[in-house]
């Protein structure tokens, strides 16, 4: 009997149908895809990044301001400034005769809020109008030297991390300085400031070099900075 049971037992073993392991192929594919999702993406990335260098490399060569891109910037009040430069400016011109003996505006200091900004010369097209790179002040003269200094300087600019900061207070009686590529300070005391949108504003004349500053806040107004020229001096080290 017990031969009988064992025999039977191992005849159902031999017939029964053996169950193929089960293969991994399924998550083997998933990890294949996930790679090439990854690697899509990281190629999408770089494309981007490369398509926004391309076209900020473009803005500053060609001056010319894209959507989207902000390394060329389009200032807000732009019949402010035409207004400013009408007659005869240093826009599109040598500086020569503008600035006297002391040499050409290079940087813009606030002593007040800590703010120093490189300074360029200002880009302007009939069609483009005023345009400013996004981490500069643009400056041009409305008026020819004066006793061998500057002549009337108008600067524009905008409040933003890279220029001036966007809480950043001063007003009159404070300080603004220009210095040169020849290492002297032209040092401004302001005396009159104007806040708002839609400003009208007209340069007083002075037998002085005046300042006028410019500036696009943050909340879609424009602030504007008249001084007056206080001390010339050398900083050569």
């Amino acid at each position: 009997m017990r031969k009988s049971s064992r025999t039977r037992d191992q005849l159902r073993t031999q017939g029964a149908p053996q169950v193929a392991p089960v293969r991994r192929s399924s998550s083997r594919h998933l990890k294949r895809l996930r790679y090439i999702l990854v690697f899509m993406l990281s190629g999408l990335i770089c494309l981007l990044f490369s398509a926004y260098v391309y076209a900020s490399s473009y803005e500053l060569l060609a001056n010319s301001d894209l959507p989207i891109v902000r390394s060329i910037i389009k200032p807000r009040d732009q019949v402010l400034l035409k207004d400013l430069s009408r007659g005869s400016t240093s826009i599109n011109s040598q500086l020569g005769s503008f600035v006297g003996d002391q040499g050409e505006p290079q940087e813009i200091r606030v002593p007040k809020v800590n703010a120093r900004i490189f300074l360029l010369p200002a880009v302007y097209g009939d069609t483009s109008g005023f345009l400013a790179r996004s981490y500069s002040a643009h400056f041009f003269f409305t008026s020819a030297s004066k006793n061998a200094r500057f002549g009337d300087l108008v600067i524009y600019t905008q409040r933003d991390w890279r220029s001036l900061p966007a809480t950043a207070e001063f007003g009159t009686d404070d300080n603004i300085f220009i210095d040169t590529n020849k290492e002297w300070r032209y040092m401004y005391r302001i005396t009159e400031v104007q806040k708002g949108k839609d400003l009208s504003f007209v340069p007083q004349l002075s037998a002085q070099p005046s300042l006028t500053l410019i500036v696009d806040t943050t909340n879609n107004e424009t602030e504007i900075y008249r001084a007056e020229l206080s001390s010339l001096q050398s900083i050569q080290r």
